[in-house]
């Protein structure tokens, strides 16, 4: 069975705990919302909404001494425009029932405690935010970090969550050079990413979010879209 739109959401807001709490980072929850006590890393989000229903009051609350801050909108049902945010993503979630692709290639690798670091270097010159991923997540967490290498470095990546009976994906990345003009828009990279992330256990289906290209590659090997969301930023 393909998972739903709230498996996607439920397992962004597990990755996002994880993360946060990795970095010593306090974080709550209520029956509406998640949140980081703490101010978020880059690229993750201050609160994230959980239901399609969110009353403001609470959620600015949450903010109201962040002059900068985010807030992931899971169903894309707020309006905080008059709030002083703006929206800086709009993205769909996706999901994909559980199977490993036909043609799919297993090369790509795991990677432990002792190469983290170099996954973390490839990926903060694709474009990653620094100091957000840390070896704990390795080892207290049900999260893999897998990358694909050739000629001796890491050309691409990828994290997978273990969530409550799906796979994450997510922070996926092709490094610098690491294909020709033709490889890097074809979404080659996605697709294979996508493919390591059913290897790792079959038997659960795939969701994550995605928009533009890498959305449209999504759409070709088996996701569906489930849902849209957005992404408001304030300051």
């Amino acid at each position: 069975m393909t998972p739903s739109l709230g498996h996607a959401v439920v397992d962004n807001v597990e990755w996002c705990d994880l993360v946060c709490r990795s970095l010593d980072l306090a974080t709550g929850r209520s029956d509406r919302l998640w949140w980081c006590a703490d101010e978020a890393p880059t690229f993750y989000p201050d609160v994230i909404t959980t239901t399609p229903e969110t009353p403001l009051d609470p959620l600015l609350g949450l903010l109201d001494d962040r002059p900068r801050c985010s807030v992931k909108d899971s169903y894309a049902t707020l309006d905080l425009s008059g709030e002083g945010f703006e929206v800086v993503c709009e993205a769909t979630w996706i999901a994909r029932a559980p199977g490993v692709p036909a043609g799919a290639d297993p090369g790509w690798e795991l990677i432990g405690a002792d190469g983290l670091a170099e996954w973390e270097q490839a990926w903060l010159a694709a474009g990653g935010a620094p100091a957000s991923m840390s070896a704990v997540l390795l080892a207290d967490a049900p999260v893999a970090f897998v990358s694909d290498r050739r000629d001796g470095r890491i050309a691409a990546g990828a994290v997978v969550h273990r969530g409550t009976g799906v796979l994450g994906l997510s922070n996926v990345f092709e490094a610098p050079g690491s294909s020709d003009e033709a490889g890097a828009s074809d979404g080659a990279g996605w697709r294979a990413a996508a493919s390591a992330a059913s290897w790792l256990a079959p038997e659960l289906g795939v969701v994550g979010y995605e928009r533009d290209a890498w959305l449209s590659t999504a759409l070709t090997i088996g996701f569906r879209p489930v849902g849209p969301l957005i992404i408001w930023q304030r300051g």
